[in-house]
């Protein structure tokens, strides 16, 4: 089984069928946002004096980093559309697991609004924060 079906039987089963795995998909997937506003955040807050090395072993990765700063629309671009695209991740899973702790509450729309909540605490103030 590829990792693309294995992907999509996941999202495309009950929530009781894999909610340990569901929920450690969903810790990666956090960790991953986290670790990509980091860059964000490390790749613009360089200045030009701490991208100078008298170091060999440190000069390749610099002269990547440097090419990377050349072109900071594109650099920037890359990094919100690859965060979107986890957000997005994030927002599915989460959805599916609904059935483990929603399952007592009716009304679809504050079922709606916990959602919100959860996710947008979890990703936005606890990843964004700490990074």
């Amino acid at each position: 089984m590829s990792s693309e079906h294995f992907l999509i039987s996941i999202f495309s089963y009950n929530s009781e069928d894999f909610p340990f795995l569901k929920i450690f998909l969903l810790i990666i997937l956090l960790i991953f946002s986290g670790i990509i506003s980091g860059s964000e955040v490390a790749f613009f807050s360089l200045t030009r004096n701490q991208l100078v090395s008298e170091n060999k072993k440190d000069q390749s990765s610099l002269d990547k980093i440097r090419k990377l700063l050349d072109r900071p629309k594109r650099l920037l671009a890359t990094i919100l559309i690859a965060n979107n695209f986890i957000n997005i991740a994030i927002v599915l899973l989460f959805a599916s697991l609904e059935g483990l702790y929603l399952s007592g509450i009716e009304n679809p729309i504050i079922v709606l609004i916990i959602q919100v909540g959860l996710i947008t605490f979890f990703d936005f103030l606890f990843w964004r924060y700490i990074t």
